[in-house]
């Protein structure tokens, strides 16, 4: 879990290289017991910021109470979308909405087109015999031009290239200050100067590189 403490610095880095949308996803955010002060010192951060949830706090009096409170300070720039699919349970998925209805805060519910195996992405991990889906079959999710310059921050405040988190590009401790933006953008420049058909390849390129195999030749003869 992210510490109040990480969340310092990553809002400090947010801040100091004018990334102005977020998404904060990856577990749910009530688990944390401080989940308030964390989501309160990134959410102050930025401009946008888009919160996954798939509700199971709708009937906690106490997450209700301290969520209002949080609405009531940064609504404006919040947004929350409560996942309705197959990997969570759904049953308070109505709840929840209805206290965002109440609210007044901006909310959706996913639809099934947009909770499909194929149009899901695993974010924060990678599973390296598995499938990616239609990004392991039609290219690299990171050569969308929407992804090409979305990454990932883990809760130890390690950067990754893309939402996968298998491609471990910094740390923020090393961008407290700034200098982010132009220096991932130039990195970006050269990686898209290889063609990387599919994100499974590149998977497979940073496991080969973290076990001691890069720079061999691998042939498969089965």
């Amino acid at each position: 879990m992210m510490s109040i403490e990480q969340s310092e610095k990553t809002a400090k880095f947010l801040k100091a290289n004018n990334i102005e949308i977020v998404n904060l996803m990856g577990g749910e955010f009530f688990c944390n017991p401080d989940w308030f002060e964390v989501l309160s010192n990134i959410v102050s951060s930025v401009k946008v910021a888009r919160i996954v949830t798939n509700g199971d706090w709708a009937p906690s009096l106490a997450v209700k109470t301290k969520l209002s409170t949080f609405i009531s300070l940064y609504g404006k720039k919040i947004s929350f979308s409560i996942s309705k699919d197959k990997w969570h349970t759904n049953k308070h998925v109505d709840e929840a909405a209805a206290f965002f209805e109440t609210a007044g805060v901006r909310y959706n519910v996913a639809t099934p087109e947009e909770t499909t195996e194929a149009s899901i992405v695993p974010v924060g991990r990678s599973m390296l015999g598995g499938s990616f889906g239609i990004f392991s079959m039609m290219g690299c999710y990171c050569q969308e031009p929407k992804n090409m310059y979305s990454f990932l921050i883990d809760e130890e405040g390690d950067i990754y290239k893309c939402g996968f988190g298998i491609f471990k590009y910094a740390t923020i401790d090393n961008y407290l200050e700034g200098g982010f933006n132009k220096r991932f953008k130039e990195y970006n420049s050269e990686f898209y100067t290889h063609f990387i058909p599919s994100c499974k390849t590149c998977s497979n390129f940073v496991w080969m590189h973290n076990n001691g195999e890069h720079g061999k030749i691998m042939v498969k003869t089965e």
